[in-house]
């Protein structure tokens, strides 16, 4: 029997994710459960993974009580060890159950990069084709940096306010308000929030954020925004699935380019070219670089985004603008990821690329990128 993929296992936790979200585990009717082909289809999976691995029959799930009880006793690093490979040891000891019939943490961590980005790509689309058709590229910069903290918990005519003097257009306005932000209604407020991705800050925040930890830990100027409200007009917050997608990436974006600023001998760095096409343009006397920067918690998460969304993958290994040599192209990993990953991730970034036969993507690290950018500045490339 063949050893079960990556895809495998990444087809199961999604049927997973469908068993509880969308079959109704808390109904309790085995007429309804008999009729859910998914749920079928979830356990077949699961007996040929366990098959495959040499497991005994009669450990394996054979109706949907059996795989009630299986997924809440089994460790999911039992029945997937490919994609828990890149969690946590306590999260691969995890079931992907809860007591509650939930979905523990362990499997909210393999689902939840790829739903965020699903959640608002369409937007990001919408905004990037009203620039592309304005014309006038800085917009697109002007929009990203709009999106970040202390734009949280405000009210419509201030968050218009701010868009007018960014000379955001005026018939955006709203639809950027409708699509990247939530009402949270008329309150009496007073709040202090994260500066690198505009959560409400807590001291939960700051321990289940990796990423803003790491900035609170490395940084010597950590200032809260504090915002306070006694208002009775409508107060908007930005969306909370939306904030990994948008703020967080550009923490990265925007510490590599006041970084290679610093650089001797680099003439220009441009945020989003071609309309964010890429995220950097890298300008040096002999050579110039085109970065795509990403930041993603699970290695096998970014690979499975390039894999779903191609034509991101094609910029990489074929760029359709002729000015744009492929072996000047680079996938960056930020500093901040590989330090709070482990030495492994770009590794195991690589491997998840080949599986998915992305292996002429060039990986590289933000510190292996400015060592060859040295180079390159001193000839030595």
């Amino acid at each position: 029997m063949n050893q079960p993929t990556l895809a495998d296992e990444e087809i199961i936790v999604h049927l997973i994710k469908d068993f509880i979200e969308r079959e109704g585990l808390f109904k309790k009717s085995d007429k309804k459960y008999s009729k859910v082909k998914k749920t079928r289809e979830l356990i077949r999976r699961i007996q040929y993974m366990e098959l495959s691995y040499g497991r005994v029959v009669d450990d394996i799930p054979q109706t949907i009580r059996d795989l009630v009880n299986y997924l809440k006793t089994q460790p999911i690093s039992r029945y997937l060890p490919l994609l828990s490979q890149d969690l946590d040891i306590e999260l691969q000891k995890e079931f992907a159950l809860g007591r509650y019939n939930q979905l523990t943490p362990a499997i909210l961590e393999l689902i939840t990069e790829d739903n965020a980005h699903e959640q608002i790509q369409k937007h990001i689309v919408a905004l990037r084709e009203k620039i592309i058709k304005s014309g006038k590229e800085e917009f697109y910069e002007i929009c990203r940096f709009f999106f970040a903290a202390e734009n949280n918990f405000e009210t419509r005519n201030n968050l218009k306010r701010r868009m007018t003097k960014l000379k955001i257009p005026a018939s955006w306005q709203d639809e950027i308000i409708q699509n990247f932000y939530v009402s949270v209604g008329n309150k009496k407020l007073s709040k202090e929030f994260c500066p690198y991705c505009g959560n409400p800050l807590t001291n939960e925040h700051l321990e289940t954020s990796k990423v803003c930890r790491h900035f609170k830990q490395t940084d010597f100027f950590f200032k809260p925004i504090t915002k306070s409200f006694n208002i009775t007009e409508e107060v908007y917050c930005f969306d909370e699935k939306v904030v990994k997608s948008i703020v967080i990436p550009n923490i990265g974006e925007q510490r590599l380019r006041d970084l290679l600023l610093t650089i001797p001998g680099v003439i220009e760095v441009v945020m989003y070219p071609y309309f964010d096409s890429y995220d950097l343009k890298v300008v040096t006397k002999t050579r110039t670089f085109w970065i795509d920067v990403k930041d993603y918690q699970y290695p096998r998460s970014l690979a499975q985004y390039f894999a779903k969304e191609y034509k991101q993958a094609q910029k990489l290994l074929r760029p359709r603008q002729t000015d744009i040599r492929s072996e000047d192209v680079f996938l960056l990993i930020p500093k901040h990821r590989i330090e709070i990953s482990s030495d492994r991730y770009l590794k195991r970034l690589r491997t998840n690329l080949e599986n998915r036969n992305l292996s002429r993507i060039k990986v590289i690290s933000e510190g292996d990128f400015i060592k060859l950018l040295k180079k390159e500045i001193k000839g030595d490339y």
